[in-house]
């Protein structure tokens, strides 16, 4: 490994892409990509691999798609008050990167 990376640089691994699946809610919605937690969770090993790299090679070079700056807001009414909460649809593979983050910070 390289010398000047420090413990947060490191690629992810097979075992932290899982355990951001693992932790996810198969009930929350997908982004503008559409791909669904479902399908994230039923990738078998090799897709998954491909997932990892792609991840890998966005979180190194630090260059994210521009899509994942974006996200579908729905405004949903407030139970008996008047006024609406937002709801903000992100995409789920930008959830699964994320996650992977915030567990190696905590």
């Amino acid at each position: 490994m390289d010398n000047n990376l420090t413990w947060l640089d490191y690629p992810f691994s097979l075992n932290e892409i899982r355990a951001a699946l693992d932790s996810v809610r198969l009930s929350s919605s997908p982004g503008m990509d559409r791909i669904e937690y479902r399908l994230l969770k039923i990738f078998p090993d090799n897709l998954l691999f491909c997932l990892l790299s792609i991840l890998n090679l966005l979180f190194s070079s630090s260059s994210f798609p521009a899509q994942w700056s974006h996200s579908i807001i729905h405004l949903i009414p407030k139970a008996h008050r008047s006024g609406f909460r937002p709801i903000s649809f992100t995409s789920c593979v930008l959830k699964i990167m994320e996650r992977m983050i915030l567990n190696r910070i905590y």
